[in-house]
């Protein structure tokens, strides 16, 4: 099952592109210009790795800000 989130800001899709590099480059995360889809992994997958990836980012600004949105829009979808 995939996870695909809609409605994505140009900040979020580059904190997932910052945060995510190797899923981006081996297809397991397709990003457009508004979404984003978890391929092959579904919603509370994805909210665990970001979950994951947020703990080794500072706490503060940027990349780490613009990745809860993308985090809230996934437990919608658990």
């Amino acid at each position: 099952m995939d996870s695909k989130i809609t409605g994505l800001t140009h900040f979020n899709i580059s904190a997932l592109r910052e945060v995510f590099t190797s899923n981006y480059e081996d297809g397991s995360l397709v990003l457009t210009e508004t979404t984003a889809t978890f391929v092959d992994c579904p919603p509370q997958e994805a909210v665990k790795a970001l979950d994951s990836a947020m703990t080794r980012l500072p706490t503060r600004g940027h990349p780490r800000h613009s990745l809860h949105a993308v985090r809230r829009k996934l437990v919608r979808l658990a």
